[in-house]
């Protein structure tokens, strides 16, 4: 199989000013907003801890962490539940907050190129592309892990209420 006929089943994900791009596979679910509660960790992007499925996963705000951006909460806001991708045993689940329903769509060289705009370097920014004409940003999940790990913000089971 050549480069041409590669194509990878991603989700377009709005966020303040810009539109992430993630593959399918490191999504594990997209679920309503709930407003987060805070850690003790002093970060303008991470916004708190939220329980899914029995784990207190850590929230981060993509657009603080990407573009400096406050966001607001609102009724079509919702959390996307990543898996963790940089093998680190201690978040194999986080979140960020999106501002709408993620697109689901399929990407290949027919419809996604580099962006001639790059932008300034960010340890947080894998890559920004063009789909369809349209800018996106493809975030670097390894290194925001790493950031999140080093910080303390980990993913923690629950206790079970008896």
């Amino acid at each position: 199989m050549d480069n041409e006929d590669l194509m990878v089943r991603s989700q377009l994900i709005p966020i303040t000013g810009l539109r992430l791009v993630l593959p399918n596979t490191a999504i594990a679910e997209v679920v309503s907003y709930r407003k987060p509660e805070p850690l003790e960790i002093d970060r303008d992007w991470l916004l708190g801890g939220l329980t899914w499925r029995g784990y207190r996963i850590p929230i981060v705000s993509m657009d603080q962490l990407i573009n400096g951006q406050d966001s607001q909460a609102n009724k079509h806001c919702r959390i996307i539940v990543c898996n963790g991708l940089s093998g680190e045993e201690q978040l194999p689940f986080y979140g960020f907050v999106a501002q709408g329903i993620p697109r689901l769509m399929s990407l290949d060289n027919n419809n996604t190129m580099d962006s001639p705009e790059q932008g300034e370097p960010t340890p947080y920014i894998l890559r920004r592309v063009l789909i369809d004409g349209h800018q996106a940003t493809i975030p670097n999940q390894v290194a925001l892990e790493k950031e999140l790990v080093s910080l303390g913000a980990i993913t923690q089971a629950e206790e079970l209420a008896e």
